[in-house]
């Protein structure tokens, strides 16, 4: 028992995150991330591709020792494994090559790029990037071997092949690694010691291509590496500020033309500004500066500075520019990827929860439901058999004339004894005058034998009953069970699909309030399960009913482009000062109901009920039951019948199955109970009206002075086990009338139905409950006033709200 206490309360958790959504969630929105994702993944395609295409640029121009080219061959091999980059790259690397190199260091890339290529079209090895690396590796070393071979280069030259061949395998996952950070920034906090590594070295080719170009005598190389080192300091993590700094000055001194000082100078440096980027950018930039230019000065004992001073001015100035025109931007990026990354993971976080823990009650119900009918008992008892083996072991076997009846008379006994325990079964013997003469006349023991036959026939037929009502039930349980995995099904999926967060909207929200008087603490707008526009409301002080009714209504509705109203089912309560509203979109279409119910005469409660609601689904439910018979019995029968039809449409179940469940419910009592339910489904979206009828009387539809029956041929629920209900669908329009009438309107009006269509077709009024008390007043006045039996009138008017 407590397993199934458990699961309901769970269950009954789900449901209220699904209803009431991400205001449960803390916050976890759900933004539209397929789309960004496409739109970034669109974007990023054409982005990739040209900084691949400078790199290829710049890593030509990297030179080192005169004849070695560490970079092209492992971006080569990188744009290559990489099959959605262009290949428009490899093209200009070995144009470029070919110029600063010679033709012969032209051909040999041409001729790796070709076996690469090769390479890179086997399955197996493509799979693998370690193996990819490391066979493109070979493929260069072969090929620097073979071209100096050929061109009979030095034998030194065979050592700078090695180490481009080295150097691709390095290259390679340093490229790989940089360009899943890159591609993934929005996911990315922290960075490891070789992610820190690969970013400075793919951002060290930017100022290796540029270290031969000068400007009136300004090296760009060293503006563009104080300007990017100051940049990593203020926005990053120190531990990626140091790697920058340190993998950039030492290549930069490798390349040649730059003094190794830069190393120290530029690592305390980004260490100094990166400690001090909390005080202000200016101070960090300036502190930044100075230590570089002081510590250049204490190197060479003199005012001369190892890097520019001009340099570094100009790099201090362009940055605090761009951190006066950016920040805003460049902080609002970096915080809302961490609050994207957060909230992506807390959101997949709990529909991975939920949806476990659906499943693992799914998988309870469903396991239940298998067993719950696994041994039904549906078997037909031969009672004569039975009951005959079970006296002749306990009686006849003591009785001196055994012998004599079962041996010898042994056919015509069993004949005898059978035809008596059936006749017993049916109700056809009830004393002993009622035994045959024959069965006298052989069984001394023949009363004896009746009694106990008797007793026997009394326990199978409660037997049977009883396993009936148990298989009943079976399969009543089994068709709840189902009925639950669908509305588990349900809730998962409108936590998964989320809520739309109107984010945009709010400021306005605030701003034009504010303008109006009226001061906003905490402002939600958001998009629920069934695409109904709601806003929550947080005021300082309590508004008055023109303010909540008409005022705020109308500026959000001017804002949002969506008809507003005050949600009435919603409630005000007072918590530190502070007064909630909930404010929710007008459905397109709305009911005006008028009801008017009278009890039969001499009775104290009318047995009629009636329903009249908007379930969570946006549909406006509309029933009448009618119970058997008048009075408190016929009352609370149809009223249970409501309840129960309520509950389960509000927690997600089908209509007809809906139906069917209350009607095997009522099939297992003991007592006689049914009644008759008319029900009308209206979705306020569309205006589409579902009818079902269950031994309801016809209902009538008003529309354009015009008269049509809404009839359906069912039995009453309760009576049998399996019901066929009369449904209809019909698309309903504005100004249109529903009339749905218990049987004691229509006894009224003596079975005339012709009579009662004349006065629906006749009655002027407009307002649905007016028209609703002159047709009971008709109806009284008929019965001389004297109902003989309990009237109900329900009258629906159908109304298209006008937006604004």
């Amino acid at each position: 028992m407590d397993y199934f206490y458990n699961f309901f309360i769970t269950y009954r958790r789900l449901k209220m995150i699904s209803r009431e959504g991400i205001i449960k969630i803390n916050n976890t929105y759900n933004k539209n991330i397929k789309k960004e994702k496409e739109t970034k993944k669109n974007n990023f395609t054409l982005y990739k591709n040209i900084v691949i295409t400078i790199l290829s640029i710049l890593g030509n121009f990297s030179i080192f020792f005169s004849y070695t080219l560490p970079f092209v061959f492992g971006i080569s091999a990188f744009i290559i494994y990489k099959e959605e980059l262009s290949n428009i790259p490899l093209v200009l690397m070995v144009i470029i090559t070919s110029f600063t190199l010679g033709i012969s260091s032209g051909i040999r890339l041409i001729f790796s790029i070709l076996l690469m290529f090769a390479l890179s079209r086997n399955y197996i090895i493509n799979s693998n990037k370690a193996t990819y690396a490391c066979l493109a590796s070979v493929i260069t070393l072969f090929s620097g071997l073979l071209t100096n071979y050929i061109a009979k280069n030095p034998p030194i030259n065979n050592m700078y092949c090695a180490l481009e061949a080295l150097s691709l395998v390095i290259v390679f996952f340093i490229f790989d690694t940089a360009y899943n950070l890159i591609e993934n920034i929005d996911l990315k906090k922290d960075f490891s010691s070789f992610e820190a590594l690969s970013l400075g070295v793919v951002f060290s080719i930017f100022l290796l291509g540029t270290a031969d170009i000068n400007i009136f005598t300004l090296s760009i190389a060293m503006i563009f590496t104080t300007f990017l080192l100051l940049f990593v300091a203020t926005y990053f993590s120190l531990s990626l500020c140091l790697s920058f700094s340190l993998v950039s000055s030492i290549l930069l001194t490798l390349r040649g033309g730059f003094d190794t000082d830069i190393i120290l100078i530029f690592t305390v440096a980004c260490l100094f500004a990166s400690m001090t980027k909390n005080i202000s950018k200016i101070t960090s930039t300036l502190i930044f500066g100075f230590t570089a230019l002081t510590l250049s000065c204490y190197i060479n004992k003199s005012i001369m500075f190892t890097v520019g001073l001009k340099e570094v001015l100009i790099a201090s100035a362009a940055f605090l520019i761009f951190t006066a025109l950016f920040n805003d931007r460049v902080m609002a990026f970096l915080s809302s990827t961490e609050t994207i990354d957060h909230g992506n993971i807390f959101n997949n976080a709990i529909k991975k929860t939920i949806k476990e823990e659906i499943e693992n009650k799914k998988n309870m119900i469903n396991e239940v439901s298998y067993n719950i009918t696994l041994n039904n008992k549906n078997e037909n008892t031969n009672v004569t058999k039975s009951i005959c083996k079970v006296l002749t072991a306990d009686i006849c076997t003591n009785c001196e004339d055994f012998h004599k009846c079962w041996n010898e008379e042994g056919e015509d006994t069993f004949v005898n004894f059978s035809q008596v325990i059936l006749d017993t079964y049916n109700g056809k013997i009830t004393s002993k005058k009622d035994l045959p003469k024959s069965f006298i006349n052989k069984c001394k023991y023949n009363f004896f034998m009746f009694k106990s036959t008797s007793y026997l026939c009394d326990n199978l037929k409660l037997k049977k009953d009883y396993n009936n009502k148990l298989n009943k039930f079976k399969s009543l349980m089994k068709i709840e069970f189902n009925s639950v995995n669908k509305t588990l099904d349900n809730i998962y999926n409108n936590i998964k699909k989320g809520l739309n967060y109107f984010s945009s909207d709010e400021k306005k929200v605030k701003e034009g309030l504010f303008s109006m008087g009226i001061i906003v603490k905490e402002t939600v707008i958001l998009e629920d399960f069934q695409g109904k526009i709601k806003t929550y409301l947080k005021t300082g002080k309590r508004l008055s009913s023109e303010e909540y009714r008409i005022t705020v209504p109308l500026l959000l509705s001017e804002i949002l482009g969506k008809n507003i109203m005050y949600d009435y089912n919603s409630y005000t309560e007072q918590a530190f000062e502070a007064f909630e509203y909930t404010f929710t979109e007008r459905m397109p279409y709305s009911l005006s109901v008028g009801v008017r119910r009278e009890k039969k005469e001499n009775r104290e409660e009318c047995g009629d009920n009636y329903s009249n609601i908007v379930l969570p689904t946006n549909t406006h439910l509309i029933a009448l039951a009618d119970g058997m018979g008048s009075g408190e019995k016929a009352n609370k029968q149809s009223e249970r019948v409501l309840n129960l039809l309520e509950e389960m449409l509000s927690c997600g179940s089908g209509e007809e199955n809906s139906v069917n469940m209350i009607n095997s419910i009522l099939s297992l009592e003991e007592d006689e109970i049914f009644t008759t339910l008319d029900v009308v489904l209206f979705d306020l979206y569309n205006a589409e009206a579902e009818f079902i009828k269950a031994g309801a009387l016809e209902s009538y539809l008003k529309r354009d002075g015009e008269i049509m029956d809404l009839t359906g041929e069912a039995l009453p629920i309760g009576i049998i086990e399996n019901i066929n209900l009369a449904t209809e669908k019909l698309k309903l329009k504005n100004n249109d009338y529903l009339y749905l009438i218990s049987d004691g309107f229509l006894e009224a009006f003596s079975d005339d139905r012709e009579l009662i269509k004349e006065k629906i077709k006749n009655m002027e009024y407009r307002n649905p409950q007016k028209i609703a008390d002159e047709l009971f007043n008709e109806a009284y006045a008929r019965s001389l006033g004297k109902l003989k039996d309990d009237v109900s009138i329900l009258v629906v008017k159908v109304r298209e709200e006008i937006a604004g």
